[in-house]
């Protein structure tokens, strides 16, 4: 009877050690399994820095051109030039961005300057390049059109290049009645602008697009977006050749901008 008893109370002992261990080993392979999942989480890659920023601002009334500071923040705070470009003949720059770190500490500022040079205007406040445009894959246009009663007869095409290059290419179309964008001419260009030498008397919605090229042809970006205008009948005023028109003496700002366009501050029509 005795031995018995001793039976029965050993195997209810080792069925108890038994459901322990067994307790203890799901614990033990639960808490590996969860050191899997953590040790398997990835941080996300910080995000890539920009090589290049497009700076951008609005015309000043009587600049030719345009000195652009980039500077950098010094751990005391001070504002510690980096780079200058004194000649510069749109209202934006592109600047690549290699040798000039961290980037977290730069600056920019602009100033307007006269024909010879003279600064016409302080220079605007330091801003930051982060946050500026990163990495432009083609010009940016600058016509300002769409705040204008009436195109141009002849009208000019504006823009920001990127860095380097000096020669463009820009095609115009004709937006037909079904959507379709038809193909009317090419230009060649330089630099930041070119003035159309075919008259746009048809009445219609017309777009435009520009990229680098080399002095060969070879495209060099992507297009830009498109730009456009439009050309309304029976136009009751014209204005031809007079000076501010087409931008006048040393003002390299084209009438594409609204600054040098005589209906921004003439009453007629």
């Amino acid at each position: 009877m005795q031995l018995r008893f001793f039976r029965h109370g050993l195997g209810v002992l080792l069925a108890v050690l038994l459901v322990v261990s067994m307790t203890q080993a799901s614990a033990a392979g639960k808490s590996v399994e969860r050191g899997a999942e953590r040790s398997g989480v990835r941080t996300p890659p910080a995000a890539a820095l920009p090589s290049s920023v497009l700076l951008r601002w609005a015309p000043y009334n009587g600049a030719v051109r345009y000195e652009v500071r980039v500077l950098v923040r010094t751990a005391e705070g001070r504002m510690v030039e980096q780079q200058k470009l004194s000649r510069v003949y749109t209202t934006g720059v592109h600047i690549p961005l290699t040798g000039l770190l961290p980037q977290d500490d730069l600056y920019w500022t602009v100033q307007p300057l006269g024909y010879d040079g003279t600064p016409i205007a302080a220079a605007s406040a330091p801003q930051p390049v982060r946050g500026a445009l990163a990495d432009p894959p083609a010009p940016i246009l600058t016509a300002e059109y769409d705040k204008m009663a009436y195109a141009p007869l002849y009208p000019v095409y504006s823009w920001i290049p990127l860095s380097g290059q000096t020669h463009h290419e820009v095609e115009v179309y004709r937006r037909a009645a079904d959507g379709r964008d038809v193909f009317l001419h090419t230009l060649q260009a330089g630099e930041q602008d070119v003035y159309d030498d075919a008259p746009f008397t048809v009445p219609g919605h017309y777009v435009y697009r520009v990229r680098g090229v080399t002095t060969a042809g070879t495209p060099i970006s992507d297009w830009s977006a498109g730009g456009t205008f439009d050309v309304v009948p029976h136009t009751p005023i014209a204005a031809i050749g007079d000076s501010i028109t087409h931008g006048g003496g040393a003002i390299t700002l084209p009438p594409s901008y609204t600054l040098y366009d005589w209906e921004t501050y003439c009453t007629v029509p």
